[in-house]
């Protein structure tokens, strides 16, 4: 199920909005941007508006595994400086991630990106299987039942340069499970929380799945600030039987 592109867009400002405020990358010349799971590249292609009409100089990276999907997004961006490739995000990382550091790396395409924007996959460990779920528990420090999506929250983070920006959709189920406890963990480890908007019974997808999106700017000091005041949004249709 892609992001739409009203979705996509609104994910886009929020982003970017941040973006303006972040003085860590001012000086910088270019900026990568990321989606490890880009489909058809509406996200990317939302981003690249945004920068487009900032007139910053950008380069996106996009990766998914449906060949079909990369086809139509290397379509949608032949006049930009873009790479778009098929292949497994986490595998890719896998093989990469002795290079990554914080420093430039051009092993693409997992160099250290300054923003990601994502709709990473959401398989449960019924669907994964469970030699696999635990596979990527071992890979990715999770426990109970993992989600490939919260295998994309760790790999996405390494990834991302210390003060780079992360706008992400996925189930929200991590907010409020058991089985989530250890990537809430993780992502209060390692990110100052900037948003989170549970969309709850809002329908933006045709999958059963109920969506939330995190916005958060990863920490250059793990022990900096605790995330206790944190922008929350929580939108449902119906609630208590009334709307």
């Amino acid at each position: 199920h892609y992001t739409s592109t009203s979705l996509s867009d609104f994910m886009s400002d929020k982003l970017l909005n941040h973006f303006k405020d972040n003085e860590e990358f001012q000086n910088n010349k270019t900026y990568k941007i990321l989606d490890p799971s880009c489909g058809e590249g509406e996200l990317l292609y939302s981003v690249k508006k945004i920068l487009d009409r900032e007139k910053l100089e950008y380069k996106l990276m996009g990766i998914d595994t449906n060949e079909y999907a990369i086809r139509q997004a290397s379509s949608r961006f032949s006049n930009v400086n873009t790479e778009i490739v098929v292949g497994d995000y986490l595998e890719l990382f896998n093989k990469a991630k002795e290079n990554l550091s914080t420093t430039d790396s051009h092993s693409y395409p997992l160099e250290m990106a300054d923003m990601i924007i994502a709709n990473p996959p959401y398989v449960r460990t019924q669907i994964l299987g469970a030699d696999k779920a635990k596979s990527l528990g071992r890979e990715f420090g999770l426990k109970g039942r993992v989600d490939l999506y919260q295998a994309f929250l760790v790999a996405m983070t390494r990834q991302l340069k210390d003060g780079g920006l992360i706008c992400v959709i996925t189930s929200n189920r991590y907010l409020t499970t058991v089985g989530g406890k250890d990537i809430r963990n993780f992502l209060n480890e390692n990110y100052d929380i900037l948003e989170v908007i549970d969309l709850g019974d809002t329908k933006l997808f045709d999958a059963a799945v109920l969506p939330a999106i995190f916005v958060g700017r990863k920490k250059t000091n793990k022990l900096s600030l605790r995330n206790d005041d944190v922008p929350f949004i929580r939108i449902y249709e119906e609630l208590n039987n009334k709307n």
